[in-house]
């Protein structure tokens, strides 16, 4: 579950950097 955690701010962070 703690591998789970990363992944997603590594989705946020790639977000992050569409949205800008």
């Amino acid at each position: 579950m703690h591998k789970l955690i990363p992944a997603y701010i590594k989705l946020i962070y790639l977000f992050s950097f569409s949205l800008i």
